[in-house]
């Protein structure tokens, strides 16, 4: 899924829930706060292709941004209870190869034929500035985060082709309680291939950080400098 890929953080420092890194400025705790926000409305967007059963890519909502949905299961979103979400905030490198494009792109379009509604629900990806992209991932609750992260497909985008071709990453997880519930931040990894010695870290929220899902506007872009 585009721009989804993010290698596993299992090293690094661990971060306390408002810790600030001055010399790493893009894992500042704000900058999840506003992800969050994208997150929330994304959610609010996949739950009215839902309930419309109208979906779209490259929808132009805010002039000439795009817009991906895609819904996989429509059934089990309306009906269940719990889900489990994945939330990418990727930062390209300023000239990936062309090459490097191609497989990032190949990489995404196998994981969503192998992944898509055994255990991705949906997908939603908006593009942001410069470029770059947020992008969300609805899972089932349970067992399915460990099995999206443990696919081949996934494992190789994350190892070999994300360090290549992004700057750094940040990468949400936590659950959400339905439809018409609220979403909850539980933790955020951060990964930084800017240097030649990889940098990890990892915050977990001690209370998580939480969002309902209702009729939100799309929220304003700051724009981050590396």
């Amino acid at each position: 899924m585009s721009d989804s890929v993010s290698p596993s953080s299992s090293r690094g420092p661990k971060l306390l829930a408002g810790e600030r890194i001055p010399e790493r400025p893009f894992t500042d705790p704000e900058h999840s706060v506003q992800d969050l926000e994208h997150l929330t409305y994304m959610l609010h967007q996949v739950r009215e292709a839902v309930e419309t059963g109208v979906l779209f890519d490259q929808l132009e909502e805010t002039g000439s941004k795009g817009h991906v949905i895609r819904v996989y299961d429509a059934n089990t979103l309306r009906q269940s209870k719990a889900f489990h979400f994945v939330g990418f905030r990727g930062f390209k490198r300023e000239q990936p190869d062309l090459s490097l494009i191609e497989q990032v792109q190949g990489a995404d379009k196998r994981l969503s034929g192998e992944l898509s509604g055994h255990t991705v629900l949906a997908y939603s990806s908006l593009e942001l500035e410069n470029n770059n992209w947020i992008n969300l991932v609805l899972l089932r609750f349970g067992d399915d985060k460990t099995r999206f992260h443990g696919n081949p497909t996934h494992q190789y985008a994350a190892r070999e082709l994300a360090p290549q071709f992004y700057r750094h990453i940040r990468l949400h997880s936590g659950s959400l309680n339905g439809l018409y519930g609220e979403v909850r931040l539980e933790r955020t990894q951060y990964h930084d291939f800017g240097e030649d010695d990889p940098w990890f870290a990892l915050r977990v929220y001690d209370s998580a950080v939480s969002r309902p899902i209702h009729d939100v506007a799309e929220p304003s872009v700051l724009i981050e400098r590396a």
